[in-house]
């Protein structure tokens, strides 16, 4: 069995930073690398700048413009998801001492540590990073009371492929409906997007070159990849001032900050070429063996193929089933959210919480790629010094896949 220090459960954009900032630590970050990203439609227009989207490293390394000058890449705005995996590529062949493409299966208590049981081994390590994104988070609705594996979830990428002649509902007025929404239109299928309030579309990014007066007037109202409204939003970029905030207080910033919407280059996609319809709420779904017949708010029904389920995402801890129950049942809550420390820790402080899951605690920051650097340098830091203090002299080198230990 292999020991490590730390292990990394996620190898998206806060898991590899926080491989990089294990310096003096051993650390291994299992997962697919950027398998969320790989999914995302090629020629899909992120809406974060760049300044946004770049990783740093020990030191201020690996950031977007020293992956530009070595690779001789040019710059393109906007960015898109290729872009960002080429770059996030680069940086983990650089910075991040040791990763495993393997699937954590459980994580359970040995000792003094962790046993973690994955598709490529075991390992034990003293602490646990988790570092798992949005995606394992989706809601599932009350009025889907049926199992069927013609309903699911609207980012789950996979299900796109087979859709040519086939009637699907996608429910949501939310960037991933819409997403789903333009997947299944390009795969041949007849759309509608059902969405119980009104969609929104977001403002464009960037206003027009020719205007460097509104451009700057935008970047000042809407400091945080256009979140809002102004002047609340600026809370976003503070994750400390936010953590210190109590906790209802926070939930409702998070709700105003986060208005549901999809981004303009969709608009573009679905515009006229699908059925949607505002105003009316999904009832009740109804599983028959032609056909999934949706019951709406209007006294109407709808029948379809295939029913995606764009309806938000919300943790829990219940969907992270390699962590084992006993571990989960220690793991304090509250409206959901894991309870961290400013170091990112959680009631267990071995197993700590980036991204997605600490936004209960830091706010919409932590579900943006500008967070992972910050979160990174936080959550090594405690780790690093109580190896020192076990150790009593300074740190070793991070582990690496020729100095791995068996």
């Amino acid at each position: 069995m292999k020991g490590v220090d730390v292990a990394i459960v996620g190898a998206g954009p806060y898991g590899l930073a926080a491989a990089a900032h294990s310096v003096g630590l051993r650390s291994v970050v299992f997962g697919s690398p950027m398998l969320t990203w790989r999914r995302m439609q090629p020629d899909m227009q992120l809406r974060a700048i760049w300044d946004h989207m770049t990783l740093r490293g020990p030191e201020g390394r690996g950031t977007l413009q020293e992956w530009m000058e070595q690779t001789g890449t040019a710059r393109k705005d906007p960015m898109t998801p290729p872009d960002f995996i080429s770059y996030l590529d680069w940086f983990r062949e650089r910075y991040v001492p040791c990763h495993v493409d393997a699937e954590v299966l459980s994580v359970a208590d040995d000792r003094d540590g962790f046993r973690i049981v994955s598709t490529a081994g075991e390992w034990s390590a003293n602490a646990v990073v988790i570092a798992v994104g949005i995606t394992p988070f989706s809601v599932r609705p009350s009025f889907v009371g049926v199992e069927d594996k013609r309903i699911s979830p609207a980012n789950d990428r996979d299900l796109f492929g087979d859709l040519a002649g086939v009637t699907v509902v996608v429910v949501g007025g939310g960037q991933s409906a819409v997403e789903a929404s333009a997947y299944a239109l390009r795969a041949g299928a007849k759309v509608t997007l059902l969405i119980r309030g009104e969609l929104h579309w977001f403002a464009e990014r960037k206003p027009k070159v020719d205007q460097p007066l509104r451009w700057w007037a935008y970047r000042l109202a809407y400091p945080e990849q256009g979140i809002g409204p102004p002047l609340i939003n600026r809370l976003v970029s503070h994750p400390d001032l936010y953590a210190s905030l109590p906790g209802p207080m926070r939930d409702r910033i998070t709700g105003w900050t986060m208005r549901s919407g999809a981004s303009p280059w969709l608009q573009r996609q679905v515009k006229d070429k699908i059925e949607i319809r505002e105003g009316v709420e999904v009832r009740s779904v109804e599983a028959h063996p032609a056909e999934l017949i949706l019951r709406l708010s209007d006294g109407s029904a709808l029948a379809a193929d295939r029913v995606f389920l764009g309806t938000g995402h919300r943790f829990s801890i219940d969907r992270l089933s390699f962590l084992d129950p006993a571990l989960r049942a220690r793991i304090a809550v509250r409206d959901n959210w894991p309870v961290l420390d400013r170091f990112f820790r959680s009631s267990d402080r071995r197993i700590a919480f980036v991204g997605y899951p600490a936004e209960g605690t830091f706010g919409p920051f932590c579900r943006f790629v500008r967070g992972a650097s910050f979160s990174a340098m936080r959550v090594m830091e405690p780790l690093r010094l109580a190896l020192q203090e076990v150790n009593g002299r300074g740190s070793h080198g991070p582990v690496s896949d020729k100095s791995m230990p068996s």
